[in-house]
Order: C-alpha cells, then sequence, then structure tokens
C-alpha cells in the first residue's frame, strides 16, 4: 500500500457555534465515505482547530441559552432555530440539546491552544471536539470547570482536575490565543467555522456531507 496522503485541515471555529460542531461532523463523515470509495489513496488529515469568539462580551458566567435566543428572535423566532439545528444535528448522527447553558468561549480556547502546545494537533482537536460535545449535545456552558477540567484530564494534560482548575482560572495562552484571533480577522475570517486545507484552499459554513466530498475529492486531486 502507497503512503498516506497528508492533508493538513485549519479549522477557525467557536465551540458555542451550532454550525462548527456540524460542520466538522459533516467533513469527518464525507472523509470516511470518500477513503471507503477510494482505497487505493489512503488519506490521513491533521486536523487543528483556531480561535475565533462569535460573542467576545459574553464572560465565563453560565446562563440559559435560550433566555439569550428569545430576546434576539422571539420566542417563536428563537424555537424555529432550535427545531431547525436539531433536526439538521439528528442528519449526521447528534442529538442537539434543546436547553442548553451558554457563556463565554476564551477559557475554552485557551485550553484548546494549550493542547496544541503541549501536545499537538490531535489533542488540540480532541479536547475542541469534546468541549463542543459538552456544549451542544450536553447542554454544558463551554466555561464548566468540571466540563473543562474532565476534558483536560482525559486528554492527558494535567494529572488532576484541581491541577486543572488552578490553570484555568488563570491566564496562561490568553496573549496566543487573543493574537491568533486578530491574525484569522486580518486574514477576512468573519464567520465559522472556515476551513482551509493545505494552507491553500477555504470554504466556510455546514457545507453538508455531499459539498464535503466534493471539496476532500478536490484537495486530494490538488495534493498529489
Amino acid at each position: 500500500m502507497s503512503a498516506a496522503l497528508r492533508i493538513k485541515v485549519n479549522v477557525t471555529s467557536d465551540p458555542v457555534c451550532p454550525f462548527c460542531l456540524l460542520g466538522i461532523r459533516q467533513f469527518q463523515l464525507a472523509l470516511h465515505k470518500w477513503q471507503e470509495a477510494n482505497h487505493g489513496t489512503p488519506v490521513e488529515t491533521v486536523i487543528t482547530l483556531l480561535p475565533y469568539q462569535l460573542q467576545p462580551q459574553m464572560d465565563d458566567q453560565p446562563f440559559p441559552r435560550n433566555d439569550w435566543g428569545e430576546k434576539r428572535r422571539g420566542k417563536e423566532g428563537w424555537q424555529q432555530v432550535l427545531t431547525s439545528l436539531k433536526q439538521q444535528y439528528a442528519e449526521v448522527g447528534l442529538d442537539y440539546h434543546m436547553n442548553a447553558m451558554v457563556s463565554g468561549t476564551r477559557t475554552a480556547h485557551r485550553l484548546t491552544q494549550y493542547a496544541l502546545d503541549k501536545k499537538g494537533p490531535s489533542a488540540n482537536f480532541a479536547v475542541g471536539m469534546d468541549i463542543m460535545r459538552g456544549y451542544h449535545i450536553d447542554g454544558i456552558a463551554p466555561s464548566d470547570r468540571n466540563l473543562l477540567a474532565g476534558i483536560a484530564v482525559k486528554n492527558g494534560l494535567f494529572a488532576k482536575a484541581s491541577d486543572a482548575v488552578a490553570w484555568l482560572n488563570g491566564l496562561e495562552e490568553d496573549a496566543e490565543v487573543q493574537k491568533l484571533e486578530d491574525k484569522g480577522v486580518a486574514e477576512g475570517i468573519r464567520g465559522v467555522p472556515h476551513f482551509v486545507f493545505q494552507d491553500k484552499y477555504a470554504t466556510s459554513g455546514a457545507q453538508g456531507v455531499d459539498a464535503f466530498y466534493q471539496i476532500i475529492d478536490q484537495v486530494v486531486q490538488k495534493s498529489k
């Protein structure tokens, strides 16, 4: 068998964005589908999550997401949003939580960046996905210290939850997160998820499994 083709994927995302988890899940399903259809071209993806804050004014104090949504869209309009998300998540095998607690995401981004610096892209991606699942599937605010500390210990960043909480309550990686967010904005990123393949080919949004399949096929052909 030939050596696997290495595909670099940078995904600028925010844990509170429902389309980030949805889009990444669609990409994963598309990649699995593509690999099944192209056994002769093994592909290895290296995914790195980069920070973006949709609501930078939010702090770490959790509050009901429905309160926020209803203020923005009205009760009926917000319910329509939730129903649509519930359906879109179900289409990719995920159960969207309708009554989540929400918060700012700066601390979550700090932890994801710390995972990248300490253990590399695989840990960065695992930590980021765990945070997104904790929020969108389990309804836990992305600043929740028990959630983040548990994820940190699970992924080998800290030996004990108490050590993780102490780190989370500090400011390590905060400047790096701000630097990366500013870089993304300077590069024209105005919404998430934003995918960049091989540092060359960009697309945004939860495109759908079929669209991501075509994108993967094009990137592979251009990368051979």
